[in-house]
């Protein structure tokens, strides 16, 4: 036989046990050095996907697998490197040590056993990862209230107990229907309180002239708007993205004003913070707790970060070897709904075995029946068929110095 030529090819029958049929599909996908010594045909092409047998356990499989994606999006997230799976039954060592699986263990508890192992690590590395956002929530709500009592104390210094609402700085948008002049009226005299309202939180950069602008036409410019700076970014707890944000107080008159700039600060994710500008002492008393919460929720973090990055890195040692025996078992049970009902709980097979290769694969058919201990099991069979359905695949043995000039087809 040349080097170009295909192997001579056999079409058989096969008839197993439903029992047995995960262990069989296995053990012949192992075979030539895990490429495989045949190639069955679809005898289920009048059922559509939905309608074949197998189809709640892909379905298992496909969970996996988004479970496994999650753990991939993670390491890559947190710049934590995935291990080398290897080569050389890695899916048997890990159902052997890691999953105390044995050769005669059914296919049911097989997929079990690995769905229970992944969905495991999965809920400990959400349950880290929520605990993580809500601690990261929590201490920005701690930021941007400190920086929202910062800027009152500093409006209320810069503008005075009167003048409130006044120009602040090169940093402070104000727009006022009132005079500009910073100066009172009663110079000296008795401070009054005017009654004015104050309106103060935290809005994200990209929406302050959209929130600015819409303040001045909702209240026909009765509000006056002063903007702060926050110097350093606030982290995104859902995205892990910095977001640069701002501190704004609205001083206005109305209850209907305020009405209405609730349902502005809503519409624009404007966090709102009750705080009062006039009231000096109390913002002063704030302020210094916010610095023991921040110091707290600090190390908290920290912590929780370190139990992060730690779960990530033992989860990345074995990734790779999880996703590889998620996809071989997804795809036995693929192969699995190529096989059609036969009588006494048996399973037809039909396709192309490798000829030199036809008792090798009786052999592994009547291997995986031994290992399922019952005495129902039938013996399996194996037999040569005429009615072939499809036409004969190729198929060549190569060496690494031929396999670049391997041109025909082949399974």
């Amino acid at each position: 036989m040349g080097w170009f030529r295909s192997e001579e090819m056999a079409y058989v029958t096969i008839l197993m046990n439903k029992d047995a049929a995960h262990q069989c599909v296995d053990k012949l996908g192992k075979l030539e050095d895990g490429k495989g010594a045949i190639q069955f045909i679809d005898l289920n092409t009048e059922l559509t996907t939905f309608q074949r047998r197998y189809v709640p356990q892909i379905k298992r499989c496909d969970e996996m697998e988004r479970q496994l994606r999650y753990f991939r999006d993670e390491l890559k997230k947190h710049n934590v490197a995935a291990a080398d799976a290897g080569s050389g039954g890695i899916v048997d060592h890990f159902k052997q040590n890691m999953l105390q699986l044995n050769a005669g263990d059914s296919a049911d508890t097989t997929l079990q056993a690995m769905e229970g192992f992944v969905a495991g690590k999965y809920n400990e590395l959400m349950s880290i990862n929520e605990q993580l956002m809500k601690l990261t929530r929590t201490h920005n709500e701690h930021v941007e209230l400190k920086e929202v009592l910062q800027a009152c104390l500093k409006l209320e210094m810069d503008s005075g107990p009167v003048n409130a609402g006044q120009a602040l700085g090169s940093d402070v948008s104000i727009q006022s229907s009132q005079s500009t002049n910073a100066r009172p009226l009663l110079a000296g005299g008795p401070v009054e309180d005017f009654g004015f309202q104050y309106l103060c939180g935290v809005v994200p950069a990209t929406e302050k002239l959209r929130f600015d602008r819409m303040i001045f036409r909702a209240t026909r410019g009765n509000v006056m708007t002063n903007f702060f700076e926050i110097a350093t970014p606030i982290v995104d707890p859902e995205s892990g993205e910095q977001v640069t944000k701002l501190v704004f107080i609205l001083v206005f008159k109305s209850e209907a004003i305020e009405r209405k700039l609730r349902k502005l600060c809503d519409a624009h994710s404007a966090k709102q913070y009750g705080c009062n500008p006039r009231n000096t002492q109390e913002l002063e008393t704030r302020l210094r707790d916010m610095d023991e919460e921040i110091a707290d929720t600090t190390r908290a973090l920290g912590l929780l970060h370190r139990a992060q990055i730690d779960q990530l890195q033992r989860i990345g040692q074995s990734v790779e070897i999880w996703q590889f025996s998620a996809r071989q078992e997804k795809a036995i049970y693929h192969t699995l709904n190529f096989f059609k009902d036969d009588i006494g709980g048996m399973l037809k097979a039909e396709g192309w075995v490798i000829k030199s290769s036809v008792s090798e694969v009786d052999s592994c058919i009547q291997r995986a029946h031994n290992e399922i201990a019952a005495e129902a099991i039938a013996t399996a069979c194996l037999a040569p068929s005429t009615s072939k359905t499809t036409s004969r695949p190729n198929r060549q043995r190569t060496t690494s110095w031929t396999s670049s000039a391997r041109c025909s087809r082949s399974w």
